[in-house]
């Protein structure tokens, strides 16, 4: 099972790995606050920007899984794990509660990115596109980067990550055209629990990571 000291050292190890996108136009998109901190190491290693797509998960009452997730982009995105009758049953069920969770996920997503978190996608066109996180436990963040990307031009997608759980490497698969993934997790436990240090900056000190990113070059 893999380990790592803190977030910055995990993001060295896959910068590390991934020289041969030096002379490639590249943006480095973060799925959250932990993942700023190891998309910052490839961003300094690969000389290019680094934005966040901060996600939230939906979930429902007795549900364990989560049934949805939104980004601060807007784009929503339903869990495929469950089956299209499922989805529909819930949706009939639960309606005016998602649509009110919808909102609040928004609402919550866009105080935490703020207005230097907005990722102006004219800049990401015919860029490869490296998406990196913390750790996937699951294939939605996944889903939700995927459909925010899929208007734009980009020349490559490529998701890097410390670890992740099988079915986010199986989405990994359909999504990117390269994947760096250090650990595989069978049963994946919380995202800080592979961390000796686990500790997040507050998001005033996330956000000067991202607009400082070039002076670390």
């Amino acid at each position: 099972m893999q380990y790592f000291t803190d977030r910055s050292q995990a993001g060295k190890m896959l910068a590390e790995k991934m020289d041969n996108y030096k002379t490639e136009n590249c943006v480095v998109l973060a799925i959250s606050e932990g993942g700023v901190l190891v998309g910052a190491e490839i961003a300094k290693r690969l000389h290019c920007a680094l934005y966040m797509l901060a996600t939230e998960d939906i979930t429902l009452p007795r549900e364990s899984a989560p049934i949805a997730t939104m980004s601060s982009a807007g784009t929503f995105s339903y869990n495929s794990s469950f089956s299209p009758g499922q989805l529909e049953e819930i949706v009939i069920d639960y309606r005016n509660l998602i649509e009110q969770e919808k909102y609040e996920a928004f609402q919550h997503l866009n105080r935490i990115v703020g207005k230097d978190g907005v990722i102006p996608k004219v800049l990401l066109k015919r860029h490869t596109v490296i998406i990196v996180s913390d750790g996937f436990n699951n294939a939605l963040s996944l889903n939700i980067a995927n459909d925010f990307l899929k208007p734009i031009d980009v020349a490559r997608t490529v998701v890097a990550t410390p670890i992740a759980s099988i079915p986010a490497v199986d989405m990994m698969h359909l999504v990117a055209d390269e994947i760096f993934c250090l650990g595989i997790i069978e049963n994946y436990m919380t995202t800080d629990h592979y961390y000796d240090d686990n500790k997040i900056p507050d998001h005033e000190t996330v956000v000067e990571i991202m607009k400082n990113i070039v002076l670390n070059w």
